[in-house]
């Protein structure tokens, strides 16, 4: 009885990774597989009982046994993630957040650190490669150019790595699955915002290099524009520098003619207080440096427990062979 049921325990694992390649997420009924295998119930009942302590199926009562994406090694769950920096800004709590509700689920995380660079981002690539992991998670490092390492990302996919892009993605991989925001919409609605609190001579500091950039400005014109208060080109300064003095010349500029100036994140926002400007400052991430200054500037972002609950569980549903779609979350407003 004994080697029957441990036969029967690989031949499930079989079926399992078959059944994920498939998009079939319950395994068949207790009677259906002692049909399949010609063995007793007690045998199927033993070798599910092993492949659910191994987290494999999970069972629902009166349901079934359902695959829940997990490998039965301990690499199989290992979850990669590339982002810029792991003890700066937004991204450390992220990082937490996301590795708390991946571990609920049986998956642990892996960051890997970019700085931000095309460069950092090839080594890591080049690396996975050697030993493709089964799910790779991207905060990208520059989209509003083209990416020189799309032949990687695309020669992981061809290994069976699914991609998952967060907050932006490369416009060369767009097929890819996204978790993404509305970052144009966003804009536009806190034109919005500003010019019903009076506003009509509104800028911005945006960021060239970045697509959520450009999205931001196509928000920010439509609705200046929407209004009949387009502002003239000097009003919009693009991050092109990040150093002191950039920041100090761009928020002097916009002194002269802007009651208001939206800023790309709370980072440049932040710097930009610091000059302690006539104007209001917005921003977007909503992030602790808002809090550093008591009503310093406004910011929104998306609802970080959304976001991080899609994440978890669209690598979850990609593991377990169902088959997953872009999402883009809106921002929430209740800050302003």
């Amino acid at each position: 009885m004994a080697i029957k049921y441990k036969w029967l325990e690989e031949r499930l694992k079989i079926l399992i990774e078959k059944s994920v390649d498939s998009g079939i997420t319950r395994l068949p009924t207790e009677s259906a597989l002692c049909d399949r295998y010609k063995v007793s119930r007690q045998t199927v009942r033993q070798a599910l009982s092993l492949l659910e302590k191994e987290g494999l199926i999970e069972k629902r009562q009166g349901s079934g046994s359902y695959i829940t994406g997990l490998g039965g090694l301990p690499e199989q769950n290992i979850i990669e993630l590339m982002l810029p920096t792991d003890s700066e800004y937004i991204y450390p709590e992220m990082l937490y957040e996301l590795r708390s509700r991946l571990l609920a689920d049986g998956f642990s995380l892996h960051a890997n650190i970019t700085h931000d660079e095309f460069y950092h981002e090839r080594l890591i690539l080049q690396k996975l490669l050697a030993s493709p992991p089964r799910v790779l998670l991207v905060i990208p490092v520059h989209t509003s150019i083209p990416n020189p390492n799309q032949e990687l990302y695309r020669a992981l996919q061809k290994r069976r790595c699914h991609i998952i892009f967060l907050k932006e993605t490369y416009p060369q991989l767009s097929d890819c699955i996204c978790i993404g925001c509305d970052y144009e919409s966003a804009a536009a609605d806190m034109v919005r915002y500003l010019i019903e609190k009076g506003h009509h001579s509104i800028g911005a500091i945006l960021n060239p290099l970045s697509q959520n950039g450009i999205s931001k400005y196509n928000g920010f014109m439509r609705a200046m524009i929407s209004a009949d208060v387009m502002p003239a080109d000097t009003a919009v300064k693009w991050l092109t520098d990040t150093g002191e003095d950039f920041i100090k010349k761009a928020a002097q500029a916009l002194s002269e003619t802007c009651t208001a100036v939206i800023c790309d994140n709370d980072q440049t926002a932040y710097e930009v207080i610091d000059k302690k400007p006539p104007f209001e400052v917005f921003s977007f991430d909503n992030s602790y440096l808002r809090r550093l200054k008591e009503n310093a500037f406004l910011s929104v972002d998306i609802d970080e427990k959304l976001f991080i609950d899609t994440v978890a569980s669209t690598v979850k549903d990609l593991l377990r062979g169902q088959k997953c779609c872009s999402i883009t979350l809106p921002f929430c407003f209740d800050t302003l």
